[in-house]
């Protein structure tokens, strides 16, 4: 899996779950730090195996925030576009007592936020694919898995579906600037029409 990305590539997650030993795990997973332990491992098996030396290539490093409820999720992700550096994946569990449930949370956050990738991530099975996609509409922003979940898994979406959001907002931003330059030339276009 190539993990090479460009410098501006927005890297921000945000985990929402009422267990905290699940962001632990999370965390785990994404912050892929090497201690020295790694390295000497690595090595080892270098020279054992006679392996030529390669060079690492760079890790992805996500910017991991962690919500504890719905209601506190969505201020968050409200907060992140305010401040210009939106998340480009939340991972949202689907119980999390009192307040608002995941599926409800993840309706609120699209309704405002439209782009954002979802994968709900769940012990439970209160809501079948069908139950999801009646709720919340058939969109290719949403994925599921299941707890205990695969740490490649994890590793994969949060990569995959940054690189999808990153794509995509340069997609945008690009018609954004073309449809102005349009306007633009078109403004100019009228006026030296009228001035014939």
């Amino acid at each position: 899996m190539n993990m090479d990305l460009p410098a501006h590539f927005n890297n921000r997650i945000l985990l929402v779950d009422d267990n905290e030993d699940i962001h632990l795990d999370f965390r785990k997973v994404l912050e892929q730090t090497r201690d020295m332990n790694n390295v000497k491992l690595d090595l080892l098996v270098q020279s054992l195996f006679d392996e030529p030396k390669t060079e690492k290539r760079p890790t992805v490093k996500f910017q991991i925030d962690s919500a504890f409820q719905g209601e506190e999720a969505l201020n968050m992700v409200r907060s992140a576009h305010e401040s210009g550096q939106p998340y480009t994946v939340v991972f949202m569990d689907v119980r999390m007592p009192p307040g608002l449930d995941g599926v409800q949370t993840i309706r609120r956050i699209w309704e405002e936020f439209r782009f954002t990738e979802v994968v709900i991530v769940t012990a439970y099975s209160d809501y079948s694919w069908d139950k999801l996609v009646e709720e919340l509409g058939l969109t290719d922003k949403l994925l599921c898995i299941k707890k205990p979940f695969d740490p490649m898994t994890v590793k994969q979406l949060a990569v995959n579906l940054s690189k999808k959001w990153n794509t995509a907002f340069q997609v945008r931003k690009y018609i954004q600037n073309f449809e102005k330059e349009i306007g633009e030339k078109a403004r100019a276009l009228d006026e030296l029409i009228e001035n014939l």
